[in-house]
């Protein structure tokens, strides 16, 4: 799959969760479960329909999604200080 930590970069993922709502979130690590498209995501904010926040959780807070269950919308590259 890919890694929030590969080449000094991280990944923005944007999820379609149902017809009225989107999930993005910072990809913080991936394979967190038993099956490899389970992903950790951070800095999670929920979305309506017209991807205004509805929702937004905490810093230290996360959201473990499967994506299989879900459609995965976009992927943004996000470089990262070092």
């Amino acid at each position: 799959m890919f890694s929030g930590e590969i080449a000094n970069s991280g990944y923005w993922l944007t999820i379609r969760i149902d017809s009225n709502t989107y999930l993005e979130g910072y990809l913080d690590m991936d394979s967190v479960g038993t099956s490899p498209r389970e992903v950790y995501l951070k800095n999670v904010v929920y979305l309506d329909s017209e991807r205004n926040e509805k929702l937004s959780l905490g810093e230290d807070t996360g959201v473990v999604v499967n994506l299989d269950e879900y459609n995965l919308v976009e992927i943004t590259e996000i470089p990262l200080n070092n």
